[in-house]
Parts: structure tokens; sequence; C-alpha cells
């Protein structure tokens, strides 16, 4: 196999079916001033296009990174079905195209297994077999939709069960952002919430609105008393996944347990749209667990996956690295 770096249109043109929205270029031109550019690859066989990538470059530091401004990224296939030998090739290629055009290290972030199993689980083979390391493991959460709308209150632990109940004393309503001001008045929310907890946010409200015209997403409130005091930012990363970006209450209305309450109406909500997953991300910081968060994402229900960050440091492959094109 041999890797190319391509015109944004000619990388389009071949990753059409992209099963991942962080993949995509519409995403990635949105956060390019984050980065010296972006080189969109594609990697063939003989001829035909089988895997494409989207990376962010740091000139000063001679890395390439996926993502640089996303949850995760990876080396995706545009034809369904390759073999293991594929994936060792299509590395090779990779490794080989970033060492040439100059780049000394390389980073990626793949996302949890359940976003792509057979996928990414051979990724980490690859990785590992091929001098890659694990630069940290973050514990990701995920809600699994159809078994809980099924039993939720059998699925979840006695604590969120007592939680819901207390949710049923207030006269909660839930409703989706429609206007600008609809969902800067909900931002604002998260992002107090964020301050008072010492919780970075790492996205402007002109940003969420920006991402929002790309990626397809909704802006949630929870209202009490014509009062708005929770709200929620989802992503719908692939077509049967979505995925919490931001979520959050204000403090003086903790004791509600308003949280609970918000993630039950998102699990129905997102299980009545067809998605399978919710996923409510890692309640770790480069790979260091918060613990509260932890616990509290277990209490309503989410599973333990694992996201892994890779790297690789190519300044003592030279002579090391040769593509393949049998």
């Amino acid at each position: 196999m041999i890797a190319k770096c391509v015109e944004r249109e000619r990388f389009d043109l071949f990753t059409r079916s992209i099963k991942t929205v962080y993949n995509t270029s519409a995403f990635n031109e949105l956060n390019k001033y984050k980065v010296s550019k972006i080189i969109y690859i594609i990697i063939y066989k003989e001829e035909s296009p089988r895997f494409a990538v989207a990376c962010g470059c740091d000139d000063d530091e001679k890395e390439v990174c996926c993502p640089y401004s996303a949850p995760f990224g990876y080396i995706e296939p545009i034809k369904k079905e390759q073999s293991v030998n594929s994936f060792y090739e299509a590395i090779k290629a990779f490794e080989n195209l970033i060492y040439r055009i100059g780049y000394k290290k390389i980073s990626i972030t793949l996302p949890p297994d359940f976003y792509d199993n057979q996928v990414i689980n051979c990724w980490y083979n690859v990785f590992l077999s091929n001098g890659w390391l694990v630069d940290f493991a973050d514990i990701n959460y995920e809600l699994a939709l159809k078994d809980l709308i099924d039993d939720y209150h059998g699925k979840v632990k006695y604590n969120a069960k007592k939680n819901l109940k207390t949710t049923l004393k207030y006269n909660f309503k839930i409703s989706e952002c429609v206007s600008n001001g609809d969902i800067k008045e909900a931002y604002s929310i998260i992002k107090r919430n964020r301050q008072e907890k010492g919780y970075p946010l790492k996205m402007t409200e002109e940003q969420v609105l920006e991402t929002m015209k790309v990626v397809p997403s909704e802006m949630y409130m929870v209202s009490l008393d014509n009062n708005n005091i929770a709200s929620a930012l989802v992503y719908e990363v692939t077509t049967n996944i979505a995925q919490v970006i931001y979520w959050g209450e204000l403090i003086e209305h903790s004791e509600s347990r308003v949280m609970n309450y918000l993630a039950y109406e998102l699990i129905k909500v997102y299980a009545n749209k067809g998605f399978e997953y919710l996923d409510i991300g890692p309640s770790t910081e480069y790979g260091k667990p918060n613990y509260g968060l932890c616990d509290f994402k277990e209490s309503i229900g989410c599973l333990r996956t694992v996201k892994f960050r890779f790297y690789k440091k190519l300044s003592d492959c030279v002579g090391g690295i040769k593509e393949t094109e049998e």
C-alpha cells in the first residue's frame, strides 16, 4: 500500500461513506486555525483507495495528531471488511508518508471500541505490534439504550433510583433549543456549572454555534417553574451513536437531582430516535479518574469502556519504514 496527501475535494470524494463525523473534512475544517495545517490522507492498494484519515500538523513540534480538536479520530477504512493484513500494510504506508513529509511524531486517540468494534480492536493490535506506545488510557462511559429503555429501574443502582424518585417532586420540563438565543442560554448554564466545579470548557459559545451548523446536534434545556436550570449539548456522531459533549445544572438546584432527570430523559429521546448508544464521555483527564464523576455515571446505568491515546516517534525510523504495494 501507499499513502498520499490529497486535496480536500478528493478526500471528500472517497469518504462519502465515512462512519464518524469527527473523521470528516467538514468537521476538521472548523478547527483548522488550531494547527499549522490539516493534511488529508488516502491510503491506496494499487489504485484502489482503502483507508482515509484527516490529521492536524504542528510544524513547530514536528508532530501529527489525529484528532487535534475532537474527542477521538482514527484511520477509517473506506472499503469495509478489510483484512488484518491490510491494516498492517496501511500503518506502514501511513508512517512512511508522515516521516517523508518531515514530521517526527504521530499521536492518535482512538474511540472506545463500541464505535467501530472490528476496526478499533484491529488498530489496538496493529499499533502495539508496530512500536506504538500508549500515552494514556481514559475510562469512558456509555449508555446502552435498548437495554436501559426496556428496564431502566432494573438496570441502575439503588442511589440512582432514589434520586430519580426525588425528581418526581418537581415539575421539570425538558425541551430542545430551537433558537440561537435558547442555545446561548443553555451554553451559559453549562459554562457556569463548569466554572463553579473547576472543570475546563474548551468550546466558546461561538464555536458551539458554528459546530452545530456542521455536526448533526441538539441542545436541550430543563426548566423548573419557567426557570431554566440544566442543559445538555449532544452530537450525533454516527448513525447509531450520539455523544453528550457538555451537560450540567445550576449548582443551587443540585439537590433536586435534576441531572438524574436529564440523563433519563436523554435516554428516552435517543432510544426513540433509534440510536443504540449514548456516549457520556470519559471521567478521566489524561488517564487520571475523577471518582465522583465515575460514581455518578455508573449509578445512572453507564458501562465502562477504555479510550486509548497512542503515539509513535519516527526519529529512529530512517530506512526502517517501507511501503508495500503488492
